[in-house]
C-alpha cells in the first residue's frame, strides 16, 4: 500500500509557480475533509488530525513530514486561493532549507549575474478608501501633465490585453480597472521613474510577484517605535511585471520603459490568480495567524521557517507570549535572523500602538439618498482627508524637486487654505464653542498658506505687470484732468454766487440807509398842522422798506444756498482729486521702485503657540484634533510633559532629541509635537532651579531656533499657569491663545445639544444663566 502512495506535492503539482497548482486536486481534499469534520468555515479553526489521516486514506496520499504540513495548509483557510499562495510560499522555503542542509550552492554563470532589464511594468495603485476626493486626486494630481510626452521607442513585446491606447490627457477622471498605458511626462510616470532611477539595480532574496515602491518609516529611538506611511494609508504604490509572473532576482527599468498602471480596492483580489495585495492588520488571534499575515504583506514567503524557529527554538508558542516581550527578552532571541526580527517587532509595536489609537469614523458620500453612509477600512473626517492629500502631493513635489519642469510649475504651500478653514469648522460642528478664537488661530497659519513661487516671485518685474502699472497710471492721470476741469467749473459758479450775495448784502446795506435817512427826515419836518399826513407818510415808508428788505433777503437765502450746494461738489471733486493724486503717486511709486524679492522673514511661518486659561476650557481637545485636521505631521502621540522625564541623568534631554528630530525624516511636511501641562517641562529658571530641569529647556529652546533648529518643527502646548513659564521658550512660541470660559451663547450651543424632548419649553434659557461661569467641562 504504502508503494501506491504519493506525495502532497505530487498531488497537487507543487512548483516554485503558483499557477502550476492542481486547483481541482486542491478544492477535492477540502471537500473530503470539510465532509468528514462538517465544518463550515475553515479560517484559524482547529485542525482534526484524525480527519486529515482519513483523508489520506481516501486519496491515498502519504502523510509523513512536509507532506502533513502541506494538507494541514490545504485545509486551513476558507480562501482556496489564500491556501494556493502558503502551499508555494511553504513549498519554497522547505527548498531552501533543503539546499541549505546540503551546503548545495548553486553554480551561476556570468551572464545569470547581469541584471535584466525590464522594458515594460504595471504600476497597481490599491486604493484602501474609495471616495470623490481620493478620485480627483488621481485624475487631477497624479495624472496632472508636467513634462511634454516624448517619443517612447519599446523593442519589447506586449501582449494584446495590454497595449491599449494611451491617455494623453491628465484631466480624465476615469480610473482604469484593467491596466492601460500611463501617461508619459505626468506626475505618477516621473515619479515612478525617478524612484527606480534613484535604486539602480534591484535585488531579491527570491523572485517577487510584486514590488513596493514607497516603504513606510519604521523606526526605533530612544523614545519609542515610530512608524510613518508617506501614503497617509489612503493608498499603496505596487509594481508589477507585465510579460510574466515573477520579477527577476535582479533587475533593473529601462529608462524609456513602458509603464501602465490599474486602480485595484487593496482589500479585494486584484488579477487572474487572486493574489491578495495587502493586509490591512495582521490577524492577532493566533501567532500563527499573525505571522502569516506578516509574510503576506512583506511578500517574502517566511511563514513556516519563522513559525518553526519562534515555537522550537524560541519557546514562543502564542501572540500574547510575543507581544508581551520585553526589549530585554527581543534581546535575548538569536535564532531568529536579524531581518526577521526586525520585522516581526516592527508588526508587534504598530499592533500595539494601533490598538491603542484606533477610532472608527464613517465619510459622508454624495448619494441621491443623503442620508447613505460609505464605512471604509480606514477613514478620516472630511478635513483629515484634504489634509493627508495634501501631504501626499507635498511628498510627490519633495521627491520630484530636481526635475526641471516641476520646478517652472507652481508649486504647493505647507498647508491647504481650505483644510485650515474647515479643519476649525468640523471642530466647532463637534461642539466646540470658541467665542473667536478660531478666527485668531486662523490668522497664526496663514504663512503656512503661502508657497514658495509666491515668496520668490519679484515684485512687478514682469511685462505684464509693468503694463498693467503703466496703463493705470494713464488712467488716472486722465481721470484727474477731468476732475480738475469739473472742480474749476464748480469753483467759477461757487465764487459768482459769492458775488452775487456780496452784491446784495451792499444794496440791502444802502437801501437800508436810504430808508433810515428818509424816515429821519420826515420825523424832523413834522408839525401840530401835518402831523397826520407826516405819519401817515412815515407809515407808508416803512411798509416799502420792510417788503424791500424781505425781497433783497430772500435773494441773499436763495444765493447763499446755491452757494452751499456747490461748495458740497467742490468739496467731493477735492476728496476724489486727492485720492487719485495719492493713487497715481503709489503707482508712479512702485514703477520707480528699484525691483526686489519679497524677504521670506516676512512671512516666516510660526514655530509654534501655547494654548492657556482655566482647567476645563478645553485647550487639550483643540490641540488634539487640530494637527490630524490642518495636516501637520505628529511624530508622537500627545504627550503630557511628565511623560518626557526619566531617572537617570541625560536620559529626559535623549528622549526629546529623539521624538523632535523625526521631523527630519520627513522633511517636506511640517510637523507638530504636542504637549500639554508644558509649564512642568519650560519653567522659569532662576538660581534655585535644578541642573535637570535647565538641561530639559535648554534642549528644547535648541531645537527651536537654537543651535539645533529642526525648521519643520512646531510645538503645540498648553498650560494653566502661563505666568510660570520660561520667557524664552515663550518668545518663541509667537501665537498665545487665551481659552476662556464659554459665554452665555457658547453655553447655550453646548446645552442645546440635549434633546428637545428632554427639558421643558424654558429650562434651556434657566440652565444657560444658572451655568455661569462654569468651565466647558463643566458645563458638559
Amino acid at each position: 500500500m504504502a508503494e501506491t502512495n504519493k506525495t502532497v506535492a505530487k498531488y497537487l503539482s507543487l512548483s516554485q509557480d503558483a499557477n502550476s497548482i492542481n486547483m481541482d486536486n486542491l478544492r477535492n481534499i477540502q471537500r473530503i475533509y470539510q465532509n468528514l469534520t462538517e465544518v463550515d468555515d475553515l479560517d484559524d479553526h482547529e485542525i482534526n488530525e484524525k480527519a486529515l489521516d482519513d483523508v489520506c486514506q481516501q486519496l491515498n496520499l502519504m502523510q509523513e513530514g512536509s507532506d502533513r504540513e502541506y494538507l494541514r495548509l490545504c485545509v486551513k483557510y476558507d480562501d482556496i486561493h489564500r491556501s494556493k499562495m502558503q502551499l508555494k510560499a511553504l513549498y519554497q522555503a522547505n527548498s531552501i532549507l533543503v539546499n541549505n542542509k546540503m551546503n548545495t550552492i548553486p553554480v551561476v554563470s556570468e551572464q545569470q549575474t547581469l541584471p535584466i532589464v525590464l522594458n515594460e511594468c504595471i504600476c497597481v495603485l490599491s486604493m484602501k478608501m474609495n471616495t470623490e476626493e481620493m478620485q480627483d486626486f488621481i485624475s487631477k494630481f497624479l495624472l496632472k501633465q508636467i513634462q511634454k510626452q516624448p517619443s517612447i521607442t519599446n523593442n519589447s513585446s506586449v501582449t494584446d490585453h495590454c497595449r491599449q491606447s494611451p491617455q494623453n490627457s491628465a484631466s480624465t477622471t476615469t480610473v482604469p480597472q484593467d491596466r492601460t498605458e500611463l501617461p508619459v511626462g505626468c506626475v505618477l510616470d516621473l515619479f515612478i521613474r525617478h524612484q527606480l532611477g534613484n535604486r539602480g539595480i534591484i535585488s531579491f532574496a527570491h523572485s517577487q510577484t510584486r514590488f513596493r515602491l514607497i516603504e513606510p518609516i519604521s523606526l526605533t529611538d530612544d523614545f519609542s517605535t515610530w512608524h510613518f506611511d508617506h501614503f497617509h494609508d489612503l493608498f499603496d504604490i505596487w509594481l508589477k511585471p507585465c510579460s510574466t509572473q515573477l520579477f527577476p532576482k535582479q533587475w533593473r527599468f529601462a529608462a524609456n520603459g513602458r509603464i501602465y498602471w490599474q486602480v485595484n480596492d487593496a482589500y479585494n483580489k486584484i488579477n487572474e490568480s487572486r493574489e491578495t495585495m495587502t493586509i490591512e492588520r495582521p490577524n492577532t488571534n493566533s501567532l500563527e495567524s499573525f505571522i502569516r499575515d506578516i509574510c503576506l504583506k512583506e511578500n517574502n514567503g517566511m511563514n513556516d521557517i519563522w513559525l518553526k524557529q519562534l515555537r522550537e527554538l524560541e519557546d514562543i508558542t502564542t501572540y500574547s507570549h510575543l507581544v508581551n516581550l520585553k526589549e530585554t527578552d527581543w534581546d535575548r532571541i538569536v535564532k531568529l535572523s536579524m531581518n526577521a526580527k526586525k520585522i516581526i517587532k516592527t508588526y508587534v509595536d504598530r499592533e500595539k500602538q494601533t490598538a491603542v489609537d484606533e477610532k472608527r469614523k464613517t465619510i459622508a458620500t454624495k448619494y441621491e439618498n443623503e442620508n447613505e453612509k460609505q464605512e471604509s477600512v480606514v477613514s478620516y473626517s472630511t478635513s483629515e482627508l484634504l489634509a493627508n492629500l495634501h501631504m501626499i502631493k507635498l511628498f510627490f513635489y519633495h521627491s520630484l524637486r530636481d526635475t526641471v519642469d516641476l520646478k517652472q510649475s507652481t508649486t504647493v504651500a505647507k498647508l491647504d487654505p481650505e483644510c485650515v478653514e474647515l479643519s476649525f469648522q468640523e471642530i466647532r460642528e463637534e461642539g466646540f464653542s470658541d467665542d473667536g478664537l478660531f478666527d485668531d488661530m486662523k490668522e497664526f497659519f496663514l504663512p503656512l498658506t503661502i508657497t514658495e513661487h509666491e515668496l520668490k516671485m519679484e515684485r512687478h518685474n514682469h511685462q505684464v505687470f509693468r503694463e498693467q502699472r503703466k496703463n493705470a497710471e494713464k488712467k488716472l492721470t486722465d481721470d484727474i484732468e477731468s476732475l480738475k476741469y469739473l472742480y474749476d467749473e464748480q469753483v467759477g459758479i461757487y465764487w459768482t454766487y459769492d458775488e452775487f450775495i456780496t452784491k446784495a448784502e451792499k444794496e440791502l446795506h444802502d437801501e437800508c440807509l436810504a430808508y433810515l435817512r428818509k424816515k429821519s427826515e420826515q420825523i424832523k419836518n413834522i408839525s401840530r398842522r401835518n402831523e397826520h399826513e407826516q405819519a401817515e407818510f412815515v407809515q407808508v415808508l416803512d411798509q416799502e422798506w420792510k417788503k424791500k428788505e424781505q425781497n433783497l433777503e430772500q435773494n441773499i437765502t436763495e444765493y447763499q444756498q446755491f452757494k452751499d450746494d456747490v461748495n458740497k461738489v467742490v468739496k467731493d471733486y477735492e476728496k476724489e482729486l486727492d485720492e487719485k493724486r495719492n493713487q497715481l503717486k503709489s503707482v508712479q511709486f512702485e514703477l520707480n521702485k528699484k525691483q526686489k524679492v519679497v524677504h521670506k522673514k516676512l512671512v516666516k511661518p510660526h514655530r509654534g503657540f501655547i494654548m492657556f486659561g482655566p482647567p476645563g476650557t478645553g485647550k487639550s481637545e483643540i490641540m488634539s484634533k487640530l494637527a490630524t485636521k490642518i495636516g501637520i505631521q505628529m511624530v508622537g502621540p500627545p504627550l503630557a510633559a511628565g511623560e518626557l522625564n526619566r531617572p537617570l541623568v541625560g536620559e529626559s534631554e535623549r528622549i526629546i532629541i529623539a521624538l523632535c528630530t523625526r521631523c527630519n525624516r520627513i522633511p517636506y511636511t511640517q510637523c507638530c509635537v504636542s504637549i500639554d501641562e508644558i509649564d512642568s517641562l519650560a519653567p522659569k529658571r532662576d538660581e534655585d532651579s535644578s541642573e535637570g530641569k535647565v538641561d530639559k529647556i535648554s534642549v528644547l529652546l535648541s531645537l527651536i531656533e537654537g543651535i539645533k533648529d529642526i525648521p519643520n518643527l512646531m510645538i503645540f502646548c498648553a498650560t494653566n499657569r502661563l505666568h510660570m513659564m520660561d520667557e524664552a521658550f515663550l518668545r518663541r512660541m509667537s501665537g498665545k491663545f487665551f481659552v476662556g470660559r464659554p459665554s452665555s451663547e457658547a453655553r447655550r450651543n453646548i446645552l442645546s445639544q440635549i434633546p428637545d424632548w428632554v427639558l421643558e419649553a424654558d429650562m434651556l434659557e434657566r440652565l444657560t444663566i444658572a451655568t455661569t461661569n462654569f468651565s466647558g467641562a463643566a458645563v458638559g
